[in-house]
């Protein structure tokens, strides 16, 4: 076991207290916390021109990864044209044209009640694997949230026979933030291309409330699916 103490607002007049766990610490003892760290006690939103100079040569470096990845492109792009159109696509946030045409009309639809989550997953079916946008997984419950589709490709490692890397199904395993963290990376990488498609049930996105909340804050896109939220949910959930 480590035992670790530490000191709260160190530096301060009012270390080591609860006051300065909660209320602001007010203009005169920022001015004292800065003499302590060795600032000027005036300045105010300030960068050191240390910092300035330790992170000059980002730009240059930016630049010449910037010129490799648009090289590496304009030679991707007459490769293979109808990728490359698509990857544009997708990295401008759009979704493939036309399709709400691929939604069936409400004749096509059930006549009976049934499940949302199954009606959802009519929708999933129609548009998930005709574009390469959308990722769809569950936490251990993909045929239950109805988030598989036809001619699924898991994504695994072909070594195990299972699926190859260019699979868009992820079966997450009983990770829920887990689940919503890695969704998180896909959508941020460059926001739009990918939309993860994460689902489980209704009470167990507690668990992934954590990643949840930065998907908000940071604004990513992806469609999160509960279900089975009922006190009787009778055969596997309605």
């Amino acid at each position: 076991m480590l035992n670790i103490r530490t000191i709260i607002g160190v530096g301060s007049k009012n270390q080591a207290t609860g006051k300065v766990h909660g209320a602001a610490l007010g203009d005169d003892d920022v001015a004292y916390v800065k003499t302590q760290l060795g600032f000027h006690p005036d300045d105010k939103f300030v960068v050191p021109k240390e910092c300035y100079e330790y992170f000059k040569d980002c730009v240059p470096r930016g630049q010449e990864a910037e010129d490799k990845w648009n090289k590496l492109f304009a030679e991707y792009e007459k490769k293979y044209p109808e990728d490359a159109s698509d990857l544009k696509r997708r990295i401008e946030g759009k979704l493939r044209e036309g399709w709400e045409k691929d939604l069936p009309s409400k004749d096509q639809l059930p006549k009976e009640a049934i499940p949302t989550r199954k009606a959802s997953g009519i929708a999933l079916q129609a548009l998930v694997p005709k574009d390469k946008t959308f990722v769809a997984g569950s936490a251990d419950l993909l045929e239950s949230t109805f988030v598989n589709f036809k001619d699924q490709v898991e994504f695994q490692n072909p070594a195990g026979g299972l699926g190859e890397y260019s699979g868009r199904q992820i079966r997450y395993g009983i990770r829920e933030h887990a689940m919503v963290a890695i969704g998180n990376g896909l959508a941020a990488f460059q926001k739009g291309a990918t939309i993860p498609i994460m689902s489980t049930f209704f009470m167990f996105w507690l668990y992934a409330a954590p990643a949840a909340r930065m998907s908000a804050l940071q604004g990513l896109r992806f469609i999160g699916i509960a279900t089975h939220d009922a006190i009787g949910i009778g055969e596997d959930g309605k």
